[in-house]
C-alpha cells in the first residue's frame, strides 16, 4: 500500500507538471507569446485513505495580471468530497471520532507522519458539515412530480427525542422519505400539522395511513 501510494503521488505530480506545461509551455523555454510563467512550487493538501496529506504542487502566474494559474488536476486531487464521504461512512458504521486514524488505510510511515484531518475535532466538524449539507439537500428536493399513493407518518425515539418521520409510497411501490421533524410527543396536533409543513405539490390519490 505504501509503495502504491508513493507511486501514485509521483504520477499526480507529473500530471500537474504536464498540465502546466500545456498551459504555459516548458520551463525556461524562450517564447515571446507565453501567457504565463513557472513560479516554483508550493504546499497543499490532497485526500488519501481517509485523511489529508501535505504535498508539493507546481505554481504558475499569468504574465498580464500576475494572477495564479489554476490547475484542473490540482482541483480534482485536493477536492474534499471523498474525505467527507469517508467520514460519513465511518460514523454511520459506528466508528468513534477518536478511532478514525486507527481504521485508516496504512500508507507508510512517511505519509502517515504528514497526515491530517483524523483528530476528533476535525472528524466531528466534517461530519457536522456533511450532515448539514445532506439535510439541506433533503429539504430542498422537488417533490411535485411524485405520484403518491400512501402517506405514512410515525414517531421514532432517537435518544431522548421523538423524531417524527413522513414517508410516501408512490404508485409504483417506491418508498421515499419526505420529511423529518423534532417533536416532544407524537400527538395528534403535531401529526396533523405536518402535511401542511411538507409543502408537497402532490395529491394523495388513494390511502393515507397514520401509524
Amino acid at each position: 500500500m505504501a509503495f502504491t501510494t508513493t507511486a501514485g503521488l509521483l504520477v499526480m505530480w507529473e500530471l500537474m507538471i504536464a498540465e502546466m506545461t500545456e498551459l504555459i509551455g516548458p520551463k525556461h523555454a524562450k517564447n515571446p507569446d507565453r501567457v504565463g510563467n513557472w513560479h516554483a512550487s508550493t504546499k497543499g493538501s490532497v485526500v488519501l485513505g481517509g485523511r489529508t496529506v501535505q504535498v508539493a504542487r507546481p505554481r504558475g502566474r499569468l504574465t498580464d495580471s500576475g494572477g495564479e494559474i489554476g490547475l484542473e488536476s490540482w482541483a480534482l486531487f485536493s477536492a474534499r468530497d471523498v474525505l467527507a464521504a469517508t467520514v460519513m461512512e465511518r460514523m454511520l458504521a459506528g466508528v468513534a471520532t477518536r478511532r478514525h486514524g486507527d481504521v485508516s488505510d496504512p500508507l507508510g510511515a512517511d505519509i502517515d507522519g504528514r497526515a491530517r484531518s483524523v483528530g476528533r475535532s476535525s472528524v466531528s466538524a466534517r461530519f457536522k458539515d456533511a450532515t448539514e449539507a445532506k439535510a439541506k439537500e433533503f429539504k430542498g428536493r422537488r417533490l411535485g412530480d411524485l405520484d403518491v399513493a400512501v402517506l405514512m407518518i410515525d414517531g421514532l425515539e432517537v435518544g431522548a427525542m421523538c423524531v417524527v418521520v413522513a414517508l410516501v409510497i408512490t404508485t409504483d411501490a417506491t418508498k421515499i422519505p419526505v420529511g423529518l421533524w423534532a417533536g416532544d410527543t407524537e400527538n395528534k396536533t403535531v401529526v396533523t400539522a405536518l402535511p401542511a409543513d411538507l409543502s408537497l405539490a402532490v395529491c394523495v390519490t388513494r390511502t393515507v395511513s397514520w401509524s
